[in-house]
């Protein structure tokens, strides 16, 4: 049995005509350097209704010449759908973030503390609250403790009664995450002085705060409304504990009734790690 013959090229067929050109003095190539067609306004099917096999089918490299210029095209249009794939994917993962305004009720909610135990925003009802958002992992955060500073305002804050809960907001799979007993062992190698020490792996904490970088800190007043959030203080390479920083004036402003004179900062430090 005699093979079956390929499929004809675009430009040697036309209308009620089946039979191969004749090649007489270089008409094929004459024919193909004719040719001007391009992936995007090239038919489906040529009129003998095959599909061309200059371009292929999909996932194969062929390369057509136009101009001089020479194009992988269907590579090109398959990364252009992977990546716009993987845009859309992502845009539909990303959970925005949200804002509390100062003066807002503070969202409530409920996490394990380093201690197994359950602990709820509700449970400090009536006191003063700081949220500190940590990590074990971002030098921003390092430097404070290392040089005693976080150290110094949660040991003022319990002078003055303030409830203190640090939070780590990193999913399982991030650098930042802690186990109950890393977030016990931390406590203990930082001398953290904090009420609580949460985690947050879903992001939910962080999202309804709108947290985006450790450290962050914000103030919730007696009354459950939010007294301050932004910085720990104005300088990320402070090295005296005794320097004066916003966080410090906010409790003071509360402690002695009167509203907070500065109420919000621009956090600085690494990305909470959602």
């Amino acid at each position: 049995m005699r093979p079956s013959p390929l499929p004809p090229r675009v430009g040697e067929v036309s209308q009620g005509l089946r039979s191969k050109p004749r090649d007489n003095g270089g008409a094929k190539l004459k024919a193909r350097r004719l040719q001007t067609l391009t992936p995007i306004d090239a038919p489906a099917k040529t009129l003998s209704g095959h599909v061309p096999h200059e371009w292929g089918t999909l996932g194969r490299s062929n390369r057509l010449r136009s101009g001089g210029l020479e194009t992988t095209a269907v590579r090109t249009l398959g990364a252009l759908a992977v990546i716009a794939a993987f845009a859309c994917a992502s845009a539909l993962a990303a959970e925005p973030l949200g804002r509390v305004e100062i003066g807002a009720s503070a969202p409530g909610f409920t996490a394990q503390g380093a201690d197994g135990l359950q602990h709820s925003l509700g449970d400090y009802a009536g006191k003063v609250v700081v949220l500190e958002w940590t990590s074990p992992v971002c030098p921003y955060t390092a430097i404070k403790y290392r040089r005693g500073l976080m150290q110094a305002l949660q040991r003022r804050a319990a002078r003055q009664g303030v409830v203190w809960i640090a939070i780590d907001t990193a999913a399982p799979d991030r650098p930042g995450y802690l186990t109950p007993e890393a977030a016990r062992a931390r406590i203990t190698s930082t001398r953290a002085q904090v009420t609580a020490f949460l985690s947050d792996p879903d992001g939910r904490i962080g999202r309804a705060y709108g947290a985006r970088t450790t450290p962050t800190l914000y103030v919730i007043a007696a009354d459950g409304r939010l007294a301050y959030q932004g910085a720990v203080d104005s300088d990320p390479q402070a090295s005296r504990p005794d320097q004066p920083n916003p966080v410090a004036a906010a409790l003071d402003d509360l402690r002695a009734g009167r509203p907070v004179r500065v109420a919000e900062t621009r956090a600085y430090g690494c990305a909470v790690e959602y």
